[in-house]
């Protein structure tokens, strides 16, 4: 009767258990950018007004990997109150940045800061994606 009531309780905490979403959680329509193919055409460091030349290519292959330059990293898309769009292992670094709602459905980011994530807080980027 103990191995039942042990068996029965423990099933019932294996399945009752949920995973939490962080901030850099997957969440919302996060697998929406899967099979999709992004262009980085321009950027601009915080210091500098003057958006400089860039040929990179992102492609999405899941929900949370995906292909920079065609080396293998991760990403995270939280789609809670605001978007957000973090890169892995960036020549930028880990970055992050709020994007448009919208930005999908548009296939453009236009000038976007995307922050690097350090305890500090580290320089900021802006953007300019195209979806190809």
């Amino acid at each position: 009767m103990r191995k039942i009531l042990f068996s029965s309780i423990m099933l019932m905490l294996v399945f009752s258990c949920k995973k939490e979403s962080g901030p850099f959680l997957n969440g919302g329509n996060s697998s929406d950018l899967a099979g999709t193919r992004w262009h980085i055409y321009q950027y601009r460091d915080e210091a500098s007004s003057v958006p400089q030349t860039r040929n990179d290519t992102l492609t999405f292959s899941d929900a949370t990997n995906y292909k920079y330059n065609n080396l293998f990293y991760r990403y995270y898309l939280n789609t809670s109150d605001y978007t957000h769009l973090t890169l892995r292992s960036t020549p930028f670094g880990d970055i992050d940045g709020t994007v448009p709602n919208n930005f999908i459905q548009n296939g453009e980011i236009i000038a976007v800061p995307f922050s690097q994530l350090q305890p500090s807080g580290g320089l900021t980027y802006y953007l300019w994606l195209r979806k190809f």
